[in-house]
């Protein structure tokens, strides 16, 4: 009999990219929930292979009645609100991402789960000038940030609490299968792919990149073997920062584009820092997880891009 996983914010980058690698375990049912407004393009080849339940985490009644239903074993919580510049509605971060957490957690508790991977954000650090460690003090400097926080200290709370496996895997910046339109690396692909010139930020803005494929990797192995999860934040990186300028690069080189990269033709954000880098150190060692060279992922991202590049000329 296949164990029940319920994965919250499936119909986004990273949860559509989980729900896929978890359907070819073949070992779970795969519950979603998605609001009626959702918007389903990153599924529909294998909606019919999963169960979604329409609720927002937000209706409390709605939602105590199909997590009770479902009675999932395994929980992977990725509804978020305010990580892409064009979510700035602060009471939305501050409802899907912390009371979101709080809803979902209340309503697991007349059920009995092996664990809970609560989803955190590289933006929950704030500055730096060092690589983030996980025990570094959180200085946030976004109300995003600020959330996430909360909701990972939430969980943490609950975790030790309640007595479970309850813990956060930190992401930082994510690229790579069904990402985003408008964001660095799709835009890269999209517009060289389709022979145009590209239009960029700063050129030194920097992040630590992480290809999707080795974030599913990451859950996969937590959902595999969860015990050490109890109250421990992970952060998913990659160990090494990449400037907009070098991730260009990059990209223009693997596809062999001779396309004009125009830099600082886009406004930057205020956010963007000389130093923006992880230590997934701890990761490592619990659990072996070892992710993708940056160009390795690339050329992966690069294959998957080529492929299904009408997925970025229809309107998603």
């Amino acid at each position: 009999m296949k164990e029940k996983v319920l994965i919250t914010g499936a119909a986004g980058f990273v949860g559509a990219n989980l729900v896929r690698g978890l359907l070819k375990e073949n070992k779970y049912e795969i519950h979603i929930l998605t609001r009626k407004s959702s918007n389903l393009w990153r599924l529909k080849d294998i909606y019919s292979k999963i169960i979604d339940h329409k609720v927002d985490i937000l209706d409390r009644e709605k939602l105590f009645e199909v997590v009770k239903e479902i009675n999932p074993k395994k929980i992977c919580h990725l509804a978020i609100y305010g990580g892409y510049p064009f979510q700035k509605d602060d009471k939305k971060i501050i409802d899907t991402n912390f009371t979101g957490t709080i809803n979902l957690l209340d309503a697991l508790k007349e059920v009995d789960y092996d664990c809970f991977i609560n989803t955190g954000s590289s933006s929950e650090y704030g500055e730096k000038k060092e690589p983030m460690k996980e025990t570094d003090i959180c200085e946030p400097n976004t109300v995003y940030g600020v959330a996430k926080v909360a909701s990972t200290m939430y969980c943490n709370y609950i975790a030790k609490t309640e007595n479970k496996n309850i813990g956060t895997l930190r992401l930082f910046s994510i690229y790579g299968d069904y990402e985003e339109k408008g964001r660095l690396v799709t835009t890269l692909f999209t517009d060289l792919i389709n022979q145009k010139d590209v239009k960029l930020g700063n050129p030194e803005a920097v992040r630590d990149f992480v290809y999707v494929k080795d974030v599913v990797n990451a859950y996969k192995i937590i959902l595999d073997n969860p015990q050490k999860l109890k109250g421990k934040i992970y952060n998913i990186c990659s160990n090494k920062q990449t400037s907009v300028k070098e991730m260009a690069e990059k990209i223009k080189i693997i596809l062999n584009s001779e396309k004009k990269l125009n830099f600082s033709t886009l406004a930057g954000r205020s956010f963007d820092t000389k130093v923006w880098v992880g230590n997934n150190s701890l990761f490592r060692n619990d659990y072996g997880w070892e992710p993708l060279l940056l160009e390795k992922g690339l050329e992966k991202a690069s294959q998957w891009f080529t492929k299904n590049i009408n997925l970025y000329k229809e309107e998603n």
